[in-house]
């Protein structure tokens, strides 16, 4: 049996994901967009934006002043299924490498063992406004439980950075009720509001925007006792 895939309209379906994946976390996508990615006229662009309209109803909204699409709160995905990593290597990180996750299989070694963490995230609908009050510079309240789970308080944060630190996500956030800049664990968010607009905050610290550079000495190894001498 011959090669039936149809590229035409696979190449379709990858536009319609990518206006989907742009909308979803960038929060914004425009038809020059598509067509610098995919090389397309305008004509095709235009109808690819009705066409996925059509497959999902009600998530673009067209800014006449602005010439853009943009991404509704209360938008559902129906053919993409990015994550927060693969949001930020194609939108924030310049580079284009995604962070690992830190994931490792369990050994099936007797002689080797570590211990798995428990991946403990926030929801797709929670990470998404974070990602955007980050990139877009919005204000965003948070549903955050406390480090043992038993507590829960609505905090008003201002995002300005994302990390990673081998094991979870973190955000770098001016947080409105203590007037300090904080760190805020994703994991830790389980509801968050659609970002909104706010003042300009204090400027961070200068410790907190600037390269130190360090400088690791290896220690000298101890003497010890080799054993007996064959």
């Amino acid at each position: 049996m011959g090669n039936t895939t149809n590229t035409e309209q696979w190449a379709a379906m990858e536009r319609l994901r990518f206006i989907e994946r742009a909308a979803w976390w960038r929060g914004v996508v425009r038809r020059q967009d598509v067509s610098d990615v995919f090389g397309i006229g305008p004509a095709q662009a235009s109808s690819d934006f009705q066409k996925y309209l059509e497959m999902n109803p009600g998530s673009l909204a067209y800014s006449l002043n602005r010439k853009r699409y943009e991404g509704q709160p209360g938008m559902v995905r129906q053919l993409d299924s990015s994550t927060l990593e693969e949001a930020i290597a194609q939108f924030m990180d310049r580079a284009g490498r995604p962070p690992g996750t830190g994931r490792m299989e369990v050994p099936g070694s007797k002689q080797a063992d570590w211990l798995v963490l428990p991946d403990r995230r926030a929801g797709a609908a929670v990470e998404r406004r974070i990602f955007h009050a980050v990139l877009h510079g919005m204000a965003v309240e948070v549903l955050y439980a406390s480090a043992h789970g038993k507590t829960r308080k609505l905090r008003k944060l201002m995002p300005h950075a994302l990390a990673w630190s081998g094991h979870r996500w973190h955000a770098r956030a001016w947080c409105l009720e203590n007037q300090a800049y904080q760190d805020f664990v994703l994991g830790r968010m389980e509801d968050a509001a659609w970002p909104e607009a706010a003042e300009p905050v204090p400027k961070a610290a200068m410790r907190m925007n600037r390269w130190v550079r360090m400088t690791i000495n290896k220690c000298p190894p101890k003497n010890r006792d080799a054993g007996p001498s064959i």
